[in-house]
């Protein structure tokens, strides 16, 4: 007697507003515990009391109002899938919506459909996900008013100018499109990675009485990485050098600019990438007394590097990582001030590994 009291009530109200129910969560596997899936029930019924106001003529209807209109033996906890648009009929809801918490790797998601049950037609839905339980929930009150309001505008239960709910429908159509397309365009933003590193230089000079050089500098790397893998990058580098040669030595300091342009894809934490290079260098390398004692004196040198760089790295955390590499270059310009001055063309083979930090931006 009192389930068919309570219907006939609950048919006497439907003449009047437009009923939303939201049925209870439910779990793919041992995701979250009972009581976690109703707070997140919880949670999508209160935005959508927040989305479709009383006043607008909606009922948001309660857990306990679910429980009275449900047909005897079936519990709310059963209402998925297939029989999601049945069940919303058979409890006489407008709109029915659900949500579905499941896996994705180590990462927490969740699924939340609405749907028409005059139509069975999917109206709205989002799917997201997070590394824990608490983040979740906040992905839901951040796409839950959205998801409701696809269907505030055009099921107002009192409205009677229907070319204005026409024309709020576009508008808000409108809006959604332009926040799925900004909502593209920042996914689609390359990432920015700084890098901070240790080089160690060495240098095998092919031109005469030239020898070779060791150093240890200090390198700052810039790159800029699109979700396809296109990447280019921007390098300073400045330190020491030593230059030893057939009868002195040389100390003095290196300055170098590159700029890359190669394939780094992210993949989960790890980043492997491959650059062409180009770049300038400048060394002043100062004599020591057997140079001076045989009259020669300080040497500076302009270089134009052409060569490759191979990067590999691994991110610790979402900003910070681990980043290594080697650059493998040669001068294809060489130009030598000191007592003779000299030049050449493809000569040499500088190989330099480095190691350091790197910041995602």
């Amino acid at each position: 007697m009192k389930r068919l009291l309570f219907f006939a009530l609950f048919c006497v109200a439907s003449s009047f507003a437009a009923h939303v129910a939201v049925l209870e969560t439910i779990r793919a596997d041992e995701t979250l515990d009972n009581k976690e899936c109703q707070f997140l029930t919880d949670k999508l019924r209160q935005m959508a009391v927040t989305s479709l106001p009383a006043s607008d003529g909606w009922t948001i209807m309660t857990r306990e109002n679910i429980s009275e209109m449900l047909p005897p033996g079936k519990s709310v906890e059963e209402c998925e899938g297939s029989c999601l648009v049945e069940t919303g009929k058979n409890i006489s809801a407008d709109y029915v919506a659900q949500g579905r918490v499941s896996h994705f790797g180590s990462l927490l998601t969740i699924t939340v459909e609405l749907y028409e049950t005059a139509t069975g037609k999917l109206v709205s839905s989002f799917a997201v996900q997070s590394e824990n339980a608490e983040d979740l929930l906040k992905e839901i009150e951040s796409h839950a008013q959205p998801l409701f309001q696809t269907i505030a505008k055009p099921s107002q239960a009192n409205v009677e100018n229907e070319p204005q709910d026409a024309a709020n429908t576009q508008n808000a159509a409108s809006t959604q499109n332009e926040s799925n397309n900004t909502a593209e365009t920042t996914e689609g933003k390359p990432k920015t990675l700084h890098s901070f590193n240790a080089v160690m230089p060495i240098g095998i000079d092919t031109w005469d009485d030239r020898g070779s050089h060791l150093g240890a500098e200090l390198n700052w790397s810039f790159y800029m990485i699109k979700e396809t893998g296109f990447s280019h990058l921007f390098s300073v580098t400045a330190g020491y050098i030593h230059a030893e040669q057939e009868w002195y030595d040389y100390d003095g300091m290196d300055l170098d600019l590159r700029y890359g342009i190669g394939y780094a894809p992210f993949s989960d934490r790890f980043i492997l990438g491959i650059y062409g290079l180009v770049g300038a260098n400048i060394r002043y390398l100062f004599a020591d007394e057997d140079a001076e004692f045989r009259g020669e004196g300080d040497i500076i040198e302009y270089n134009i590097i052409l060569g490759g760089r191979i990067v590999v790295g691994y991110q610790v955390s979402e900003k910070l990582g681990i980043l290594g590499g080697i650059n493998v270059t040669t001068d294809i310009w060489n130009q030598q001030f000191y007592y003779e001055n000299d030049h050449g063309v493809f000569e040499g083979v500088n190989i330099e590994p480095f190691i350091g930090l790197s910041l995602v931006f």
